[in-house]
């Protein structure tokens, strides 16, 4: 993986034009990536993109040459410290787990012919009978992956597996864990997802008066049935930015354990008031 000074000092000495090559110009863009972003944000974005690469990887679509990823808006941001002409140091993307991904740490992980980018595509939507008006839907594309892609598979596993013996790996403090608000809630309405790329349900659940009902999409179609979740109680992540997943708007994470027979439920051993809070 990426050191945070392997970045660091990247973003410091990328440059196009030969002034911002000077001492003076690369002292000012040390202090600039101090002040306004800070060791706390790039190692996010460090993580954040091996992270997304390891999804990306586990992509079905990457078989055939390309990837893509709904995202609810246009959130493309940039490392900006100041380089002449307008150039940037990096591009920002945010995808739909609001993870910062970055575009030069992807291409040095999958190689410099890979291309990663924003695009949009206009959908028409039928707003009363016989009207219509077009909406704007946003996705992170992909394309131009190397043929080695199971070297690239290694590499990140061993990067990982270091991660967990350094001690590094999902380390967080006690109030980091605290602002997750983790709440029960009922499962009253359950359907296929048909345009989900990875088979899943849609569900509607009920976490009583102070939330309300709120939808999620779960990738839980090898354990349960339609009619094994209904009225099902269930722990989920209620204060995640909502994710959109092609044409649903996913409000909560439903909670589940990655089991030999597939994604299992974690839910209350008994049954309990809608909307308590795991703590």
């Amino acid at each position: 993986m990426m050191s945070l000074n392997e970045y660091k000092n990247y973003l410091v000495n990328t440059y196009s034009w030969t002034i911002d090559k000077s001492d003076k110009f690369v002292l000012k863009r040390k202090m600039v990536l101090d002040k306004e972003y800070g060791d706390e944000f790039l190692s996010k974005v460090i993580s954040d993109s091996y992270d997304f690469a390891r999804s990306v990887l586990d992509d079905e679509s990457i078989n055939y040459g390309y990837y893509k990823s709904d995202v609810l808006d246009d959130t493309t941001s940039y490392i900006n410290l100041g380089l002449h002409g307008g150039w940037m140091s990096d591009t920002l993307y945010v995808d739909f787990e609001g993870r910062q991904v970055s575009a030069h740490i992807i291409k040095t992980i999958f190689g410099r012919g890979i291309m990663i980018e924003l695009r949009t595509e206009e959908v028409e939507r039928e707003v009363e009978d016989d009207m219509f008006t077009f909406d704007y839907n946003y996705y992170i594309y992909m394309q131009g992956f190397p043929e080695n892609l199971d070297e690239v598979r290694k590499l990140l596993s061993k990067d990982e597996l270091q991660l967990k013996r350094n001690g590094w790996w999902s380390v967080i403090t006690f109030d980091e864990f605290m602002k997750t608000d983790i709440r029960v809630g009922t499962i009253i309405e359950a359907k296929p997802f048909l345009k989900a790329k990875k088979p899943a349900y849609q569900l509607r659940i009920d976490f009583g008066d102070e939330i309300g009902i709120k939808k999620s999409s779960a990738q839980i179609t090898e354990v349960y049935k339609i009619e094994d979740l209904i009225n099902k109680q269930i722990l989920a992540v209620v204060n995640f930015p909502p994710r959109q997943i092609a044409d649903f708007m996913s409000e909560v994470l439903v909670l589940g354990t990655y089991s030999k027979q597939g994604v299992v439920l974690i839910r209350p051993d008994m049954d309990v008031k809608n909307g308590d809070k795991l703590g």
